[in-house]
Order: C-alpha cells, then sequence, then structure tokens
C-alpha cells in the first residue's frame, strides 16, 4: 500500500467512537484499493470515566478508491450512483473482520475492534513493524540471504497451511501483505480471501479476485469452479514471494511463465541454490496440478535443504557492517544460532560465500610453541621436539641430543669398557 496520503483520507486529530474505545487518527499508513489504514491512539471509556492507553492501533476504514468520497468534506463516506456495490464490498469488510477475529496464529494479524460510523466500517488491528517488502528493500543488494529467506518462507506458509486447514485460502500473498512483528512475520490484508464449507463450496460468490500481476496464478483471475479449495493459488504465490525475497525482483507474470518458461536468471544472478530454484519453479508452474499439492509437501520441500547451524560470538569485528545500517531484525537476536544454506558438493565455499561473511568462524589462538616460552608440553616431555618459527616458516632445530643418540651412547660406552677390561687380562695371562 502507498503511504502517500490522498485528500479524502480521514485529517489527523480525527475521532471516531469504537466499542468502549474512542480512537483519535494520527497519520496514515497506507492506502488500497478496499481501504486505508491508519495508526490511531486510543482512549478507553467506560461507564465510569476513561484514560488514554499508550498502546497504539492500525485502524482500517473501508473506502473504495476511485468509487467512494467524502460527503462536503466531512468525515461521512458516500457511494455516487448505486449503492448496492458499495453495500456488498462493505458486507465482505465486515466479514473480514469477523474471520480474522476467529484466527489464532501467531503469523496472522490480531484484530481487537469492529464498529461501524461515517457511513463505513472500521477494524482495529494490533500495530506491526513494517512490510516485508519494505524490509527486504532496505536490505544490502535489495535481497534477502538465502537462509533468512527460507525461515521466513517457512513461518508463512505454517500460517497459510492453517488457513488452508480451516477451509481459508489468502489470495493475496506478496510481501507487501506481510508484516514483521519483531523477526515474526504476520499475514495481513485478508480481502480478497475466501471461506469455503466442508464441501468446498465458498461461502459467498464462487469468484475469486484477480490477486496482484506477479503473485497471482494464471487461473485466479478467472477461476470459478465449485467443489474445491484452490490451495495451489497460494502456494503459487508463496514461490512467487520467494522469488521476490531472493531476487529483490517482481516476479515475471503468470502470462509469461506459461508462454516462456520460468526464468531463474536472476536467482541464479543472486547465488541462489539449484535445489532451492527447484522449489520455486515447482511452485510456480503455470498449471495447478504440477504445483505442491498442499502447503505441508511445500513446506516439507523447504525443510529438507541442507542446513546447519552456526554459533558466532557476538564481538564488533564479528558483527557485519549491514546491521549497523537496519534494525535488530535477524541480526543480533540470532546470531547465536546462525543458519547458513550450505552448497551440494562444496560446503565450506558456501559457508565462506560473501552472503554469509557474517558467520566467520571465532578468532582461535596459535598453540605453537615459540622458543622463549617457559611451559614444557608434558605429555611430550621426554621426547624431542622440533619448533616452527612462525615468522619464515623455517625449522629451528633441537639443541639437545635425540633420544635415538643416546640410546646408542649410552650401550656404546658399556661396550668401549668391556674391550678395556678383555685387553687388560690379556695383559695380564702374558707377563
Amino acid at each position: 500500500m502507498a503511504a502517500v496520503p490522498s485528500p479524502e483520507c480521514l485529517r489527523p486529530g480525527t475521532v471516531l467512537p469504537g466499542k468502549g474505545i474512542v480512537y483519535t487518527i494520527e497519520k496514515v499508513l497506507g492506502q488500497g484499493s478496499f481501504g486505508i489504514t491508519y495508526l490511531a491512539s486510543a482512549r478507553l471509556e467506560g461507564n465510569l470515566g476513561s484514560f488514554v492507553s499508550d498502546s497504539k492501533v492500525a485502524l482500517k476504514e473501508f473506502f473504495m478508491r476511485n468509487h467512494n468520497d467524502r460527503q462536503g468534506g466531512t468525515t461521512t463516506v458516500t457511494a455516487p450512483g448505486d449503492q448496492s456495490l458499495f453495500r456488498a464490498y462493505r458486507d465482505k469488510f465486515v466479514k473480514e473482520a469477523l474471520s480474522l477475529s476467529r484466527l489464532h496464529h501467531k503469523g496472522i494479524v490480531k484484530v481487537c475492534d469492529l464498529f461501524e460510523c461515517n457511513n463505513t466500517a472500521y477494524y482495529a488491528m494490533e500495530l506491526l513493524d513494517e512490510s516485508l517488502e519494505h524490509f527486504i528493500g532496505n536490505m544490502p543488494g535489495g535481497c534477502l540471504p538465502e537462509w533468512t529467506a527460507v525461515e521466513l518462507a517457512v513461518t508463512v506458509g505454517e500460517a497459510i497451511r492453517y488457513l488452508h486447514e480451516r477451509n481459508m485460502v489468502h489470495l493475496d500473498l506478496k510481501p507487501g501483505n506481510i508484516m514483521l512483528r519483531g523477526d515474526d512475520p504476520v499475514l495481513i490484508d485478508f480481502g480478497l480471501s475466501k471461506q469455503y464449507d466442508a464441501a468446498g463450496k465458498a461461502e459467498t460468490s464462487a469468484n475469486v479476485g484477480g490477486g496482484t500481476p506477479g503473485y497471482a496464478p494464471l487461473e485466479q483471475a478467472a477461476y470459478s469452479t465449485a467443489g474445491t479449495l484452490p490451495v495451489t493459488m497460494d502456494i503459487y504465490a508463496m514461490g512467487a514471494t520467494l522469488y521476490k525475497m531472493l531476487s529483490g525482483e517482481t516476479p515475471p507474470p503468470a502470462y509469461n511463465i506459461s508462454e516462456y518458461g520460468f526464468d531463474d536468471t536472476a536467482l541464479r544472478q543472486k547465488g541462489v541454490s539449484p535445489e532451492l530454484i527447484s522449489i520455486i519453479r515447482q511452485a510456480m508452474m503455470p498449471l495447478s496440478r504440477q504445483r505442491y499439492e498442499s502447503m505441508e509437501k511445500m513446506l516439507a520441500a523447504l525443510r529438507s535443504l541442507d542446513v546447519v547451524e552456526i554459533e558466532v560470538v557476538d564481538t564488533e569485528e564479528n558483527k557485519p557492517e549491514a546491521e549497523a545500517e537496519r534494525p535488530d531484525r535477524y541480526a543480533d537476536s540470532r546470531r547465536t544460532q546462525r543458519k547458513a544454506r550450505r552448497g551440494p558438493a562444496d560446503d565450506i565455499d558456501a559457508l565462506q560465500s560473501p552472503a554469509h561473511e557474517e558467520m566467520a568462524a571465532p578468532e582461535v589462538k596459535s598453540t605453537v610453541n615459540r622458543p622463549d616460552e617457559t611451559h614444557l608440553n608434558m605429555m611430550y616431555v621426554d621426547l624431542p621436539t622440533e619448533e616452527i618459527d612462525e615468522s619464515d616458516g623455517e625449522e629451528i632445530k633441537p639443541d639437545r641430543v635425540s633420544g635415538n643418540a643416546a640410546y646408542w651412547l649410552f650401550f656404546g660406552g658399556i661396550a668401549l669398557v668391556g674391550l678395556v677390561i678383555a685387553i687388560l687380562a690379556a695383559f695380564t695371562d702374558l707377563f
């Protein structure tokens, strides 16, 4: 959503009465085709009094861009012409809030209030940090490291699987509709989502929205098949979201993939592993039957990647420059258990690639003995040692006699004494 307020947005200071909570608009957070989201402060009101809460909320107003207006510069929303379209979408907006209130998953935004005023509807959500799209754009190179992208995708995929298990599809999954709560991704914007019954029949219209170009499969624009839960549409969008995280580029439109095939050039240029590219390719296949048939199977493929945990000592020297230029998200809070993608053949090279420079091995002190050191290695006290001068790599010859030489000198001396005694005895016999 664009963060630039349009003239029809509510002005800062506007007061909206919720259910036991009075909201004061502070600024516009974003505007989409069917709603405007505001940053608002909350004042709690009861039958004995009221007080201002320290909490801020994201307050979403139903407002159809290019269809609604404000009556005479007031806060009242108007819908020129036929009111039926406006009422139908407003009812869907209310159902969206009610559906969200029944979903209890850490990867799905929390809703706390729903009310109507100004001839429209509003619902209040938890205030989250920033969108994944914004986070990607602020990363060095405009894309995420492979281990980060996989970790985020698995967490988002778990939330999508939670929806599918409850016969619900999101239908507008993309980085712009994923927010970050600290380090954790959170799904928002269920405006296109659909709830199906146990028989696979949509509770409202069988038609689904067209979605976002690059993230929606080709069949989504005209999908109206009853009796099935179209989970493969979310799977396609999950693959496209991975594409964006890893390349920094908007995925190619579904039509291009259908006509010319999946182009992995942008991913290969970023050094993405062939195994992960293969997962993205299958998720974004033009035909739905060729994709992963469930989010669970796609998650299994992501988890099967060769991932290694690396422990890093947190020092100023070890700290990557990129972490100083962005918030602590995916930085200090996870430095004790880094995750890095290891290549299929050269594991060491994969760990030493630029994407993993922040995971350099901790410094190891040299244990090579130097001539001026006074301590002895007790394990080898009776054995000769050969020392290495690290300055030029030349051997330093030992000053003491080797063990083998001492052995022969000792027995050679005994033999010499015996020989002298024998000579003396021989002279005695002669004289």
